[in-house]
């Protein structure tokens, strides 16, 4: 309990002192303190610590026995000198070393002045790193176990955390149910944005450009790909990319993606829409169909482009495409959409399951296999419907076709989905209470905000990988890649890990946190 009443060393053994001087009733000219009365101060500490995890070597050198085998000290050769303090003997008693660097004072390593000790030197000697700290305490004490001590002190350290604050990381989630379902293409669509991309208003001399953007749809079951140009990065840009891309392949049941403000704007609209829908007291045909097809919209966590990987993957690839085809052209709009027609043709000609190196194996299967039955750039293949087989009629043998690819996509596609690429390894889960660091590409990390976490969303393994921040400007949902811990006092961290409430203001690392 001394850490969280006394976290400065100094003002403990100041305050011991002035103890000391009021027991033993001495008149002292000065109300100064003297060095003579702190390292007195210091050695009640010292004298209180070893007696209380060296007993047994302590009474046995009284005694003039040496130490016990078993005993961690044994190899120190530990002695008491003249004020009954345990000191390393060691092998270095010929050497002209100060006698407190030849023969330190010796300390456990689980003790709470040791880290005050260790707390204190980590700061005099500005931060430095475990081993400089190391060597800088042995100058008057010798850790058992200083090692990893040290270590501790400095990962424990906020100053230096938020120098170089550690990335946390979670093991790597299952796979969304949207992508096992056999749902048809694009019911279930993510959607993002790449670019820009320079466009032209006219093919003439003089013509100006300006910045058009690609919006691209994927389809989490199949992974199909649809590009769609778009002059801005309005709503309304959106919404007449979307509405082209729903006129040929349906309205999705639920659509995935980021955090963008557009995308944001869409999914009020078309929320506006249903529920004027659904207002209405209309009960046509027309109303009684739109009002139960309302489009559900998933948000991923801000600044978490790994949350959407399906859909990152797809614009990775359609720009590479670009790059390729065109570099740094300019194009007309119509031209865009014409090159974008054909991009998003080889991406769904790109194959989704292993291939064989038999040739009286199937073809592998594609994106587009599920849109029109065959690659979009192979060559067209003889109508074998017409034929009569068996007594399959010409509808149940249509039906027959979808269903084996629909086998092969379970059998082929989705086993090949079960391998961890990355993140292999489950870390503690970041709980309620703790203080962390949002993460700021733009600034640097001593200027990150500091938060609280309020809420945590346990994925279906029970790992924690989104959580809700309280900061001074307000609560935001981020990823925990997105954030960085910061190290707590045992006893304020650990009531707040079981689960009590945490004072509103709380001290961490010497900086109170008002709001949070």
């Amino acid at each position: 309990m001394l850490a969280r009443y006394y976290p400065n060393l100094q003002l403990l053994l100041r305050i011991t002192a002035r103890m000391l001087r009021f027991s033993h009733r001495e008149q002292r000219v000065s109300n100064r303190l003297m060095p003579q009365e702190i390292e007195n101060a210091m050695e009640v500490y010292i004298r209180h610590v070893q007696n209380q995890h060296y007993q047994q070597e302590i009474n046995r050198l009284e005694r003039k026995s040496e130490v016990n085998r078993s005993s961690s000290l044994r190899q120190l050769k530990p002695y008491l000198d003249e004020r009954h303090l345990l000191r390393v003997g060691g092998r270095l008693q010929l050497s002209e070393l100060s006698y407190n660097t030849k023969h330190p004072i010796l300390l456990p390593r689980h003790s709470i002045l040791t880290a005050l000790i260790l707390h204190h030197e980590h700061h005099e000697q500005l931060h430095c790193g475990p081993q400089s700290l190391l060597n800088a305490v042995r100058r008057r004490f010798w850790i058992v176990g200083g090692t990893s001590a040290a270590r501790k002190t400095c990962r424990s350290c906020v100053e230096c955390m938020r120098a170089r604050p550690t990335q946390l990381h979670q093991l790597m989630g299952q796979i969304p149910v949207d992508r096992l379902a056999p749902n048809p293409p694009f019911s279930i669509t993510g959607i993002d944005y790449a670019g820009p991309v320079n466009i032209i208003n006219r093919r003439t001399r003089g013509a100006t450009s300006s910045k058009g953007y690609i919006a691209l749809f994927v389809c989490f079951c199949t992974r199909a790909v649809h590009l769609e140009a778009v002059s801005d990065l309005s709503t309304s840009a959106f919404i007449a990319a979307f509405i082209r891309f729903s006129s040929r392949y349906g309205l999705p049941s639920r659509i995935h993606s980021d955090n963008a403000t557009n995308f944001r704007g869409a999914a009020r609209k078309f929320r506006e829409l249903y529920r004027h829908i659904n207002e209405t007291e209309r009960n046509d045909q027309v109303t009684d169909f739109f009002s139960n097809k309302g489009i559900e919209w998933k948000f991923i966590p801000a600044r978490s482009p790994h949350h959407g990987g399906l859909w990152e993957a797809g614009v990775k690839v359609a720009k590479s495409f670009l790059s390729k085809i065109g570099g740094d052209a300019c194009f007309a709009f119509e031209e865009l959409s014409t090159v974008l027609a054909q991009v998003s043709a080889c991406m769904n000609s790109r194959p989704i399951s292993p291939l064989s190196n038999d040739p009286n194996d199937p073809q592998p299967l594609t994106p587009a296999h599920f849109l029109i039955g065959r690659p979009l750039h192979s060559v067209p293949e003889i109508n074998q419907l017409e034929r009569h087989i068996g007594s399959l009629s010409r509808w149940e043998f249509v039906q027959r076709i979808a269903q084996q690819f629909r086998a092969r996509w379970q059998k082929e596609y989705v086993l090949s989905l079960q391998r961890m690429a990355k993140w292999q390894k489950a870390a503690p889960n970041i709980s309620a209470g703790d203080f962390v660091l949002l993460v700021d590409d733009n600034e640097k990390p001593k200027q990150w905000p500091m938060g609280r976490i309020v809420g945590t969303f346990p994925g279906t393994d029970g790992h924690v990988r989104v959580v809700d921040v309280k900061t001074a400007n307000g609560t935001t949902r981020r990823d925990v890649r997105r954030l960085r811990r910061i190290p707590l006092d045992d006893d304020e961290y650990v009531p707040g890990r079981n689960g009590a409430e945490i004072p509103r203001r709380n001290l961490v690392g010497g900086l109170w946190c008002d709001g949070i």
